[in-house]
């Protein structure tokens, strides 16, 4: 819907007025309102499994509610993190040059169509993951840890080669001058072993360990490379005036570094902790 109101809402077709800018933010908000009405439809008259009602928004759970504070909070300022990260890799960036800007906008999208895949096998990982844990079963779900590493691993090593076999062609579809292909180039090479390692570390501490119980672990980690890694390494490569894809490089180089802590923390299992409740216990 977001796509297809777009294209009408931007650029007037079929009808439509063409309202550029505002046409996108409109686009977006019907479709937001939309996708929230869906969901809503849903679980409330579809959904057999919850049997989720209007009058359950009305209850109250002190233990719920503290549980949701202990190990919400984590996963919150995990996301604040995350996005302060967004915005200190682009003003980084671009404060070395348009060209650069445009090299990472293009990598950017080559790098999320493949993530799509990524986070898609992290979310399916959480929910078998954190159905063994509830239900107790912690060698099953030690086998589940074992078995993702592999087929986590191989899935980095195919995207890694897609990225390094495939980035001529997907660069084929942009009109770029010779400097700002040759940087997208370079950006994209850089790409190659951070697909490996996202591919990996990703799916294992978003899909494992979070969903195993430890909120707090995958906060904390990702707290320490961006805020002593990421950022300050980036940015010191460009105030001494290193190459744009170093930089880019440093920006992006926790996605490799976290591995080894992913490999070590997993393989340890002391993130499989049981959050389920007995009825009516307090």
């Amino acid at each position: 819907m977001n796509i297809t109101l777009n294209t009408l809402l931007i650029f007037g077709y079929c009808g439509f007025p063409a309202m550029g800018v505002r046409g996108a933010a409109a686009a977006t908000a019907v479709s937001r309102v939309v996708e929230l009405s869906v969901v809503l439809y849903f679980v409330l008259k579809v959904d057999r499994h919850l049997h989720l009602r209007l009058l359950d928004f009305l209850r109250w759970k002190n233990n719920i509610f503290r549980d949701l504070v202990k190990y919400g909070t984590p996963i919150l300022l995990g996301q604040i993190v995350w996005t302060v990260n967004n915005v200190g890799q682009r003003g980084i960036l671009g404060q070395i040059s348009s060209r650069a800007m445009t090299a990472a906008s293009i990598t950017g999208i080559l790098d999320s169509m493949l993530n799509l895949i990524t986070w898609g096998l992290a979310g399916a990982t959480g929910i078998m993951v954190g159905k063994a844990v509830g239900e107790g079963k912690r060698e099953l779900v030690k086998q589940y840890a074992r078995t993702m590493q592999v087929i986590f691993f191989g899935f980095g090593l195919l995207c890694a080669c897609i990225v390094w076999q495939g980035h001529g062609l997907f660069l084929s579809f942009y009109k770029l001058s010779p400097e700002s292909y040759r940087m997208t180039h370079q950006f994209m090479m850089v790409l190659v072993p951070v697909m490996l390692g996202r591919c990996y570390q990703a799916p294992l501490l978003f899909g494992l360990v979070k969903s195993g119980g430890d909120t707090a672990f995958v906060f904390k980690n990702d707290a320490f490379w961006v805020f002593t890694v990421v950022l300050p390494g980036g940015w010191l490569a460009m105030h001494f005036g290193a190459p744009a894809w170093f930089v880019y490089l440093m920006l992006l180089s926790d996605q490799i570094t976290k591995c080894f802590v992913a490999f070590v923390k997993i393989n340890s299992f002391n993130w499989i902790r049981d959050l389920t409740r007995a009825p009516g216990k307090a």
